[in-house]
């Protein structure tokens, strides 16, 4: 049972993915209006492309930004621009989005790079705002309130564009899935748990929330492009921030920090607004009271809930006991003397003629006494061994055989007595040596 539901993810996408792919003919074959429902659902792989790129500002960036709608508008004017005042063809007007999308990011980050999450949130929805505005004001290039129109993939149908956008949507989800499994993605989510954890560990803040947010925008900027090419048209209030509500309530319920979250929440929102179209001036309303009891009910999202019951976490996830101890190649050299047990191995010293250190297992270990245990828990040392080749059980805290600290001595002097002395304290709990 629990190999079926743990499958059961893999399953559904696949089952997804093959009714993207036959979408066009199965509304072909059922429906006479075919290119309607075509167009739904290539708007809502569009508006999962720019959700994704929420999501890595967001979720894995650590970085909140209103200014994702101001992006797409940008991407949606450089195609526009190119394909119908320049004359270039459409992938050329993709490829201008992507750009300006990137480009307007890096800049943005640049200038807020001191910005904490809630004030660089400000920042970012003054730039959404200065491109909303600026695509009214500057008649010339945007067309003003109108916008600009006639923008079309040139050579290419209906049918064909919405392969195009299926293409580009798995290419987002690629992009971000590897990003996510990169170094630079668990760079960009050490930053985002702590700046300054991740900076002491060699990690550069600035240089990783560039990358990350840079990328965000060239993705919000693609999905602008293929809106405008979807569409024909694109104008000012593309920009406007109640456009951008369906992306984070899409965000929110499918879950923020996880890969497939945005497609999912997405394509649930995308149902949602369809079913209540015949209402839709209460879309909104109903989007907001959607977030609420999502936020209340499953905080995590779909995806993210799933994710943490016992019926998607996968094996690799869970807490299993290592089959044997740690390698030397990961462990400190121990000092002469030291005793250090690791689980299901009593590590004890030898003789300089053999190996420096030897293992044996904790089933012909002696069982620890009780006055030991009491005395470990209580946080002084336990006694010394009989010999060096003697074991030394304690429950929380394991002391090296070399000079201990007097226990007369404060808890911050014994570890400073132990650093002197070249003693070494390890964790039992985390199975991992550190040295204080």
């Amino acid at each position: 049972m629990d190999t079926i539901t743990r499958r059961l993810p893999a399953v559904l996408t696949a089952v997804a993915l093959a009714v993207l792919l036959a979408w066009p003919s199965i509304t072909g074959f059922y429906s006479y209006n075919d290119g309607y429902y075509n167009g739904i659902v290539a708007s809502a792989c569009i508006s999962a492309v720019l959700t994704i790129s929420l999501n890595l500002a967001m979720g894995y960036g650590g970085m909140l930004s209103m200014m994702h709608t101001g992006l797409q508008l940008l991407g949606g004017y450089g195609a526009g621009h190119l394909v119908v005042k320049a004359g270039a063809p459409w992938y050329a007007g993709i490829a201008a989005g992507v750009a300006l999308g990137a480009v307007l990011s890096a800049a943005v980050l640049l200038i807020s790079l001191r910005a904490t999450y809630l004030y660089f949130g400000m920042i970012t929805l003054a730039a959404n705002l200065i491109v909303v505005e600026g695509g009214k004001e500057w008649e010339d290039l945007t067309g003003g309130l109108n916008g600009i129109v006639g923008i079309a993939p040139g050579g290419l149908s209906k049918t064909a564009f919405y392969y195009v956008v299926l293409a580009f949507l798995v290419l987002t989800y690629i992009v971000q899935r590897n990003l996510v499994r990169s170094g630079v993605g668990r760079a960009a989510m050490a930053v985002r748990e702590s700046p300054d954890a991740a900076a002491a560990m060699g990690i550069r803040p600035a240089t990783t929330k560039a990358l990350v947010f840079s990328i965000a925008g060239g993705l919000a900027g693609l999905a602008g492009a293929l809106y405008a090419l979807q569409l024909g048209f694109i104008n000012p209030d593309v920009g406007l921030l109640d456009n951008g509500l369906v992306f984070f309530v899409g965000l929110f319920v499918g879950g923020i920090g996880t890969l497939a979250g945005p497609i999912l929440g997405v394509a649930l929102i995308a149902l949602l607004v369809e079913l209540i179209k015949d209402h839709a001036r209460y879309t909104t309303l109903i989007l907001g009271v959607a977030l609420l009891a999502a936020m209340m009910v499953i905080p995590r999202g779909v995806v993210g809930t799933w994710g943490a019951s016992r019926f998607g976490r996968r094996p690799d996830r869970e807490d299993t006991d290592p089959a044997g101890g740690l390698p030397d190649s990961v462990l400190p050299p121990p000092p002469p003397g030291d005793v250090r047990p690791s689980k299901g191995a009593v590590w004890s010293s030898t003789s300089a003629a053999s190996r420096p250190w030897t293992a044996s297992t904790s089933a012909s270990a002696p069982e620890p006494s009780t006055a030991s245990s009491a005395r470990t828990a209580r946080g002084s040392p336990p006694p010394s061994p009989a010999s060096p080749g003697s074991i030394r059980w304690t429950t929380g805290r394991c002391w090296s055989s070399a000079r201990r600290p007097p226990a007369t001595l404060g808890r911050s002097r014994r570890r400073a007595s132990s650093a002197s002395s070249r003693s070494r304290t390890c964790s039992n709990s985390s199975r991992s040596w550190t040295t204080c």
